[in-house]
């Protein structure tokens, strides 16, 4: 009967330090996204701007500077991977829902090897329109959101997730100073 109690205990024992050992290796080959603290931006003329939702019903040519930000998989010392699947989404303060936006050149989803970095496409202003526009999953092409005015502060979440690894994410803030006709982003 103790050799059955034995066994029972030990088997459970083997099962928990074989589950710990599990979890201990997931995390440590689990992949480290990092959203970077600036922005840079590129010019887009007469790009053919889309929203139906808003006064521009037919496609208009628009001056877009439009506003990237990069994404990270640090290199850790041991037991690096790539992060797979990597998915961006910005939530903006007072929104129903995250918005999926596209990595650049229109991918809703993306791979990041160990050490290296993806961009993705932030914010446009759309400077002749004097509104912040966002791109779907699908990029600038597809449909943007407008998200706000050109004037206003406008606040929320970048989110970045992976289907390996944890959830990357920074708040921000974007800025419309009338002096420079640029947008201040800021990653808090």
């Amino acid at each position: 009967m103790n050799s059955i109690i034995d066994s029972l205990l030990l088997t459970t024992v083997g099962v928990f330090i074989g589950y710990l050992a599990k979890a201990v290796y997931d995390d440590f080959t689990m992949p480290r996204l990092m959203i970077q603290n600036d922005t840079y931006y590129v010019n887009l003329p007469n790009f053919q701007l889309y929203l139906p939702y808003t006064r521009l019903t037919q496609p208009t040519p628009s001056n877009l500077v439009a506003y990237r930000a990069r994404v990270e998989n640090k290199q850790k010392l041991l037991l690096n991977s790539a992060a797979e699947n990597c998915i961006a989404w910005i939530e903006l303060n007072g929104s129903k829902e995250p918005y999926q936006i596209s990595w650049v050149g229109s991918h809703a989803s993306v791979t990041i090897n160990v050490g290296d970095y993806r961009e993705l496409d932030f914010c446009a202003l759309a400077k002749n329109l004097n509104i912040i526009i966002a791109p779907t999953e699908g990029g600038y092409s597809n449909t943007p959101r407008c998200i706000g005015k050109v004037g206003g502060v406008i606040e929320g979440t970048l989110r970045v997730t992976s289907s390996n690894g944890k959830t990357a994410q920074r708040r921000f803030s974007i800025k419309s100073p009338a002096t420079t006709g640029l947008l201040d982003i800021v990653f808090k």
